[in-house]
């Protein structure tokens, strides 16, 4: 997620409002924050998210347990950005 190559696809960070789609222990979402976006970040397991929350700059994301086998609780266009990926 942090190469050169993703960086330029999504420009300037700054104030996108972002989702996290199964966050893990938060690695993406934790370099969206850094980077300057609005992150939600969504997780099954309470036990990642645990561990995401207790990382540096874990304050600035809004990190959620939901199944994402179920409808999400957001409406339609809430997000500027949306990434799922590997991660740590």
């Amino acid at each position: 997620m942090e190469s050169p190559r993703v960086r330029e696809a999504i420009g300037n960070a700054n104030s996108l409002t972002t989702l996290d789609l199964g966050c893990g222990t938060g690695r993406h979402a934790l370099w969206l924050a850094e980077c300057g976006a609005n992150v939600t970040a969504i997780d099954f397991s309470e036990g990642m998210l645990l561990e995401a929350r207790r990382k540096p700059g874990a304050e600035a994301v809004d990190f959620l347990s939901h199944d994402l086998h179920k409808p999400l609780p957001f409406a339609n266009d809430s997000f500027d950005l949306v990434v799922s990926g590997p991660g740590s």
